[in-house]
C-alpha cells in the first residue's frame, strides 16, 4: 500500500529508493523498513541493491574476482559493510513450518546494532568498513581500496546518498527499466544487467532518457508520458507486420527479421498481457468483477482489479498459471512469459472465466437488456474484447451465429467465450 501511495504522487524515484534504504523500525508501522525485512544478511540486501537499483550483478563477486567484469570482492563486501549493523527480532511469529526459518507470519523490529559497520571480507582475511562501489571501474589486483569510517547510524544514510545523490548508474538503471516495462524490452536486455559485454542497443537514446529524468527530478510519471508519447511507442506490432510478410518470405528469414526489428525498436514487440492485466482484461471484457479488498491499497473503485492485490498469488491458479512470480527473486525473469498447457484449459474451462461468462449482471445480460440488434451486440463484444470492429466475414459469422440459437444469453456466451479464447485477445499490441 506505501509503495502504490509513492507511486500514485509521482514522489521523486530518488526519495522513494532513499526511505527503503534507511527505513527501520516495525514493518507494521513503518512499511519501508519492510526492505530489510525481506533481505536477510547483509549479502543479499548488497545483491539486491546492485542488481535493483543499478543493474548491475554482483552475485559472481561475493566469491572471487572475475576476471571479464569490473566489480570485485572489495566491491562487494565494501556494499555489503553498509547492512552488517542491521538487527531483525520478530514479533509473534506463526509459521506453518517451525523448520521454515524464511516465513515470517508477524510483526518484525528493525533495529541497528551499537558497533561499526564491518563485515568478514574472505579475500583479505579479515573485516572492511563500507565502500560504494567504484563507479571509475578503477581496481589493482593487491591494493585495497578504503572504505567509509562511519559509525552504524550513519551507515545506510551513507549508502543512500551515494546511490541517489547525482549518481548517474542510478539514474540510467531507472530510465531503462521504464522503458523496459512500457516498451516490452529495454535498451540494455535484460533490464539488470548492465555490463561491458552487454552493451546498450541504443546508447544515445538511454543517455537522453537519463538526462530527462534527471532534469525532472526524477520523476516516473514524466518519464512515462515521454516514452507513452513517443514514435517507438505507436509503431505496429512486429508480429503483425511479419505474419503478413510470411506468404513471401522464407520462414526462417522472416524469423530473424522480427528478431532484429524488436531489437531494434522498428515495430512494437509483441508479447502477451502479465498475469495480472490478462485477468482484469478478462473482467473488463465481461464486466464482471470481484467486490473490492479491505486493504489501504485499494483505488476506492467499487471492484477490485488484480494489478492492485499485494499478495502472492495461490499456487495453481490463474496468476500463478500465466506467469506471476511469488516475489522470491530480484531478477526480471522471474516472470514467465512462457506458453504452456494449463494456460490454454484454464481460458477454454477454467472456473475463472466459467464465472465470469455467467455472472449475472454483467456485459451479456446489459447487452441483452438494451435490445439491440444481433449486428450490434457483436460490434460491441469485438470493441470490448479486441478494441477493433469485426471484420465482414467475422460479423457474418457471429451474427449468424446469435440469430440462430434461441437462447441468445448463451450464444453472446458462446461469443464472448470465443473471443477471450482467441489468438488475438491475449496479446499486447
Amino acid at each position: 500500500s506505501w509503495m502504490a501511495e509513492q507511486m500514485s504522487q509521482d514522489v521523486p524515484l530518488t526519495h522513494f529508493v532513499r526511505e527503503l534504504l534507511v527505513q527501520v523500525g516495525s514493518t507494521y508501522e513503518n512499511p519501508p523498513a519492510s526492505f530489510h525485512r525481506v533481505h536477510r544478511d547483509p549479502e543479499t540486501a548488497a545483491e539486491s541493491v546492485g542488481q535493483v537499483f543499478l543493474g548491475v550483478r554482483l552475485q559472481c563477486a561475493r566469491c572471487h574476482n572475475h576476471p571479464f567484469d569490473h566489480w570485485r570482492q572489495d566491491d562487494y563486501y565494501g556494499l555489503a559493510a553498509y547492512f552488517a549493523p542491521l538487527r531483525r527480532k520478530q514479533i509473534d511469529n506463526q509459521p506453518r513450518d517451525k523448520n521454515d526459518k524464511h516465513i515470517i507470519t508477524g510483526d518484525e523490529i528493525i533495529s541497528l546494532a551499537d558497533e561499526p559497520p564491518l563485515i568478514w571480507h574472505p579475500g583479505l582475511s579479515r573485516k572492511v568498513p563500507p565502500k560504494p562501489l567504484t563507479a571509475a571501474y578503477v581496481h589493482t589486483p593487491k591494493a585495497e581500496l578504503p572504505g567509509e569510517q562511519i559509525d552504524s547510524g550513519e551507515a545506510l544514510p551513507a549508502l543512500a546518498r551515494w546511490l541517489t545523490d547525482d549518481n548517474r548508474m542510478f539514474a540510467r538503471n531507472m530510465a531503462n527499466r521504464v522503458w523496459y516495462h512500457l516498451v516490452g524490452r529495454g535498451i540494455v536486455d535484460p533490464a539488470d544487467d548492465f555490463r561491458d559485454s552487454n552493451p546498450p542497443s541504443h546508447p544515445r537514446l538511454l543517455e537522453y532518457l537519463t538526462d530527462e529524468l534527471i532534469r525532472h527530478e526524477y520523476s516516473a510519471r514524466h518519464l512515462s508520458r515521454l516514452i507513452l508519447t513517443s514514435q517507438v511507442f505507436s509503431r505496429e506490432a512486429v508480429g503483425d507486420a511479419s505474419q503478413r510478410a510470411a506468404a513471401t518470405q522464407d520462414a526462417a528469414q522472416n524469423t530473424d527479421e522480427q528478431l532484429d526489428a524488436v531489437a531494434m525498436f522498428a515495430g512494437y514487440p509483441l508479447r502477451r498481457m502479465p498475469a495480472e492485466i490478462l485477468y482484469d482484461a478478462v473482467s473488463d471484457v465481461t464486466l464482471a468483477y470481484a467486490p473490492p479488498a479491505a486493504s489501504a491499497g485499494s483505488s476506492g473503485s467499487e471492484f477490485q482489479r488484480m494489478v492492485e492485490l499485494p499478495q502472492v498469488p495461490e499456487k495453481g491458479g490463474f496468476l500463478t498459471t500465466f506467469g506471476k512470480p511469488g516475489r522470491l527473486l530480484v531478477c526480471e525473469c522471474e516472470r514467465s512469459d512462457a506458453v504452456s498447457l494449463g494456460q490454454s484449459l484454464l481460458l477454454i474451462n477454467g472456473p475463472d472465466v466459467r464465472a465470469k461468462l455467467l455472472s449475472p449482471g454483467g456485459r451479456i445480460d446489459q447487452l441483452l437488456q438494451r435490445q439491440l440488434s444481433s449486428q450490434e451486440m457483436v460490434e460491441e463484444l469485438y470493441l470490448a474484447a479486441l478494441a477493433r470492429r469485426p471484420t465482414a466475414a467475422e460479423q457474418r459469422s457471429m451474427a449468424g451465429h446469435l440469430d440462430s440459437h434461441l437462447d441468445r444469453r448463451q450464444a453472446l456466451e458462446d461469443i464472448t467465450w470465443a473471443l477471450i479464447n482467441s489468438k488475438e485477445f491475449p496479446l499486447i499490441r
